[in-house]
């Protein structure tokens, strides 16, 4: 069977409802940090997403700090993706590097010049026969020489909430890293097709965050939906609008003694 279209009409009851999975990709996501962290690489970015192949790129904005030496690694689903090529731009849409071997892990290495927002391109080269792309999973981390801050406790968090979501018959096609100050807010902005029930999940940094909170705007900063404190957890369900500009609104409200900001992972699915 086909890699369902991002945003298919499912018409069956929630239970008996059949999605494509991504948690083969967040379990090769999953053995990616750990091997990261273990080098002693500092990740600083993570994005779940959906490529195809034949078509434009899936493009990731990453956020890099001058002078950092960065090493970008994606993953492709290996049921469906056979080759999967990474090319890195500046913020300048210079490129910066670029790694198209026949693989499904390409990485990308480089010294930023500058502190920027730079666009990693997501391109399937090759899909196997009978699919037209498939999930992928990126990371971004650089170098630090001592001990990271770990990733690991909120990854397996997100990877629960997206099973569970599954499991309810939702299909989880996006997943966004975002780092939140205290009292601060960051977001990302996902269009999504008019008059889907939508669930999106925030996970915070259990070791760092004790309240964390989502809203979902649209592009007049209208509240779509919004979640309520649930410690390191906020569930929004809504139903999309179409608007191109809904935005995805991470707050940390409370964060743990000592600390000033922390990590989150947002999932977003849709039947």
């Amino acid at each position: 069977m086909a890699l369902l279209p991002l945003l298919v009409a499912l018409s069956a009851p929630a239970a008996a409802q059949q999605v494509e999975s991504m948690l083969p990709v967040m379990d090769d996501l999953g053995a990616l940090i750990t091997k990261l962290e273990g080098d002693g690489f500092q990740i600083t970015d993570m994005t779940l997403g959906i490529a195809f192949e034949g078509a434009a790129p899936t493009v990731v904005p990453v956020p890099v700090g001058q002078d950092d030496n960065v090493m970008m690694v994606a993953v492709g689903d290996k049921d469906r993706i056979e080759d999967l090529d990474l090319l890195v731009y500046d913020d300048l849409g210079q490129l910066v590097g670029q790694d198209d071997m026949t693989d499904n892990t390409p990485i990308v290495g480089f010294q930023a010049l500058r502190s920027g927002l730079y666009e990693a391109q997501v391109v399937v080269a090759r899909s196997k026969a009978e699919y037209s792309g498939g999930f992928f999973s990126m990371v971004t981390s650089y170098p630090i020489g001592q001990m990271p801050i770990s990733t690991a406790s909120t990854w397996q968090i997100a990877r629960t909430a997206v099973e569970l979501l599954e499991l309810e018959g939702y299909q989880v096609y996006h997943g966004e890293w975002e780092t939140v100050m205290e009292e601060g807010a960051a977001g990302f902005l996902l269009p999504l097709e008019a008059g889907r029930l939508c669930r999106a999940v925030a996970v915070g940094s259990p070791e760092r965050a004790k309240k964390v909170r989502l809203h979902v705007v649209d592009g007049y900063d209208q509240a779509i939906g919004e979640g309520e404190h649930d410690g390191i957890y906020s569930v929004v369900d809504f139903f999309s609008t179409g608007d191109p500009n809904t935005m995805f609104v991470v707050q940390a409200s409370k964060l743990k003694r000592k600390i000033t900001d922390t990590h989150a992972v947002v999932v977003v699915a849709c039947k």
